[in-house]
């Protein structure tokens, strides 16, 4: 299987991304890691969000996919049954896209083209990825055609090198 899974904190955020993202390693294998990019809070008054996407490959179904993420947030700390809505999170980890088997990659809510906070950095990792939800165009161009380009900068600016940015997780 193949998966795409969105990583957001708007809590200690870069400490929390980092940890989640050793944590998908360990479990998962090698990463593909987007840039990550702030982005406003959505559905509730609060800080940015840091977020960005993360790529794998794995024998592992849909279902243990998520499950293996959502421990992954309890290890860096959320307790989703505390929480009540939209609000500020320690860790978020939310599948995006997904392929099992010989299918293309399907999203599991058509949502995940809605917002900035999940398409910029999935674009990133699948520039020419095409869907039917996205008409006659290829990904990078559908985040493009929707301003998101222009309006969000990577957080970790591309002239940072290689070096830190490994050193705080966020590299294959």
């Amino acid at each position: 299987m193949q998966a795409y899974i969105g990583i957001g904190s708007n809590q200690n955020a870069e400490v929390n991304i980092a940890r989640a993202t050793e944590l998908m390693r360990q479990v998962f294998g090698p990463l593909q890691v987007s840039p990550l990019y702030m982005t406003p809070s959505v559905g509730f008054a609060g800080p940015d969000f840091l977020n960005g996407a993360i790529g794998l490959e794995t024998r592992m179904s849909m279902a243990q996919v998520r499950e293996q993420c959502q421990q992954i947030e309890r290890r860096v700390g959320r307790r989703r049954e505390l929480e009540q809505g939209c609000g500020s999170r320690c860790i978020d980890l939310d599948m995006l896209l997904f392929r099992q088997g010989g299918k293309d990659l399907q999203p599991p809510h058509p949502d995940v083209f809605k917002q900035a906070y999940s398409a910029l950095p999935l674009s990133q990792l699948l520039p020419d990825w095409t869907h039917s939800l996205l008409g006659p165009r290829n990904y990078g161009g559908y985040v493009r055609d929707m301003g998101w380009v222009d309006s969000l900068s990577p957080w970790w600016p591309q002239s940072r090198d290689s070096a830190s940015r490994e050193q705080a997780g966020l590299l294959v």
